[in-house]
């Protein structure tokens, strides 16, 4: 039988190949702009499920804000991240900082490349999955919240209502990670709580310790850039502009001020970067999962969070770093140690002020702070946390051993400070909380009677 010739009409078009932004994108979870508003966290199941697996039945994903800063040549997205871990809802980008720096990055619209990514996104219906340095503050702190400045201590001025940093509400405790990333290593702050007994304050009087010769030398370690890849800084885009600050500085070892032996500082364009042997990491997601659980912490110091502060895992050959940035503010401690006689119980009541601040964060956030003079000092009219160790709450012995440790000169001295702050700043429930009252009721000495009769005082 003779082969038929089929006619095919000449006017019916080819169909259209995929585009590459469709196939590129739908392959790459890695197109996700750092700065875009992040959505609700996954479950499990959408948490693991793959980025290259594309159904077209897929519900549409939810359309996420407008753009925010970025390149002039850019344009509006509404795609949802891939990749973004999903446990940082709330840690926000601090308030003061996202307004110093407000006006000083024009807006910046999202690639082109983002849409076919949100098209990819839409078809797995997977939720986003917001990444550290995309969270916007979910609350700001009551206002109550932020202690005062006695104006009677301190020659700043109070801050301005805006300057309160957001302390998340959904943050309390450690959530657990997200399917997709595995099993969490041991958060370091935890790791030096549980290993080692809690740090003794250390004497404003005492001089700064000498670097060990264990730590790494600067051009060993991998350091903050402000190119990191998104995920890897916060806040946004205050974090990238300290970033920028630094960048080229070298960095200068610097001699420890009492704080925990397990940090290192360095120093470089008016900012200390804390960094620790604990947070250097073979592999981006472990890194990546310290990071965000340091984020998590952070971000409830609230007030006492210092502005222009960054948190970044910085990126080497086969090696990450985890670094703790905040401004180079003359810490209390060395006010302390520079004043003259008559000036110190005035610097005294200024450091317990600073306590008084820790110890009701520890209590209300259960977040537990270095108690001592090194870790704190005085920015804009408030009192700002230096140190980068945020762990789990102290128990009540190893509160009033710093609390009864004088910083400098004789204890009496340093009770009289207490006594003038402690029962104005903590309540009845703070001191519970903590386990004081009952950590001081078996004890008849002097100085544990007096501490007991203030916080007594307490409303």
């Amino acid at each position: 039988m003779p082969a038929r010739l089929v006619h095919i009409p000449g006017d019916r078009a080819p169909r259209d190949p995929p585009g590459p932004h469709d196939s590129a994108s739908a392959a790459s979870p890695s197109a996700v702009l750092e700065d875009s508003h992040a959505g609700s966290p996954p479950d499990s199941a959408t948490a693991s499920a793959s980025s290259d697996a594309v159904r077209g039945d897929s519900p549409t994903a939810n359309a996420l804000p407008a753009s925010l800063p970025g390149e002039k040549d850019r344009t509006a997205t509404t795609a949802a991240p891939v990749d973004a871990p999903g446990d940082l809802r709330s840690a926000g980008p601090p308030a003061h900082a996202a307004e110093v720096h407000a006006t000083s990055a024009p807006a910046r619209p999202v690639p082109e490349a983002i849409h076919a990514s949100s098209s990819a996104a839409a078809r797995d219906g997977a939720p986003a999955r917001p990444v550290p340095e995309d969270i916007h503050p979910a609350a700001s702190p009551a206002a109550g919240d932020a202690i005062p400045v006695p104006e009677d201590i301190h020659p700043a001025a109070s801050p301005a209502a805006g300057d309160a940093l957001p302390v998340p509400e959904d943050i309390r405790s450690a959530a657990s990670p997200a399917a997709g990333d595995g099993a969490a290593p041991p958060v370091p702050e935890d790791i030096y709580a549980v290993s080692t007994p809690p740090s003794q304050p250390v004497s404003a009087d005492t001089p700064p310790s000498p670097a060990t010769d264990t730590e790494p030398a600067p051009d060993d370690l991998a350091v903050p850039r402000p190119d990191l890849p998104p995920g890897h800084v916060w806040p946004v885009p205050a974090g990238r502009h300290v970033l920028e600050r630094i960048a080229g500085g070298p960095l200068v070892r610097a001699r420890l001020s009492g704080h925990a032996p397990s940090s290192m500082l360095y120093k470089t364009g008016g900012f200390c970067l804390r960094t620790r042997l604990e947070w250097r990491f073979g592999d981006d997601e472990r890194g990546r999962a310290a990071l965000r659980e340091h984020v998590r912490r952070a971000a409830r110091l609230g007030p006492l969070l210092p502005a222009d502060t960054a948190v970044a895992l910085a990126v080497g050959a086969g090696d990450h770093v985890l670094w703790h940035i905040v401004p180079d503010l003359p810490a209390l401690g060395a006010e302390l140690r520079t004043a003259a006689g008559p000036e110190r119980p005035h610097q005294l009541v200024r450091l317990a002020s600073a306590y008084a601040t820790a110890l009701r964060l520890g209590a209300r956030e259960g977040l537990a702070l270095d108690l001592e003079a090194h870790a704190f000092a005085e920015q804009d009219g408030r009192w700002v946390y230096l140190g980068d160790r945020l762990g789990e709450p102290m128990p009540a012995p190893a509160l009033l051993d710093a609390l009864l440790r004088p910083p400098a000169g004789p204890l009496a001295a340093w009770l009289d400070a207490l006594d003038q702050v402690l029962p104005t700043v903590l309540t009845r429930d703070d001191v519970a909380t903590l386990g004081l009252a009952g950590a001081l009721a078996s004890s008849e000495a002097a100085p544990e009677a007096r501490l007991r009769a203030l916080l007594e005082r307490c409303a």
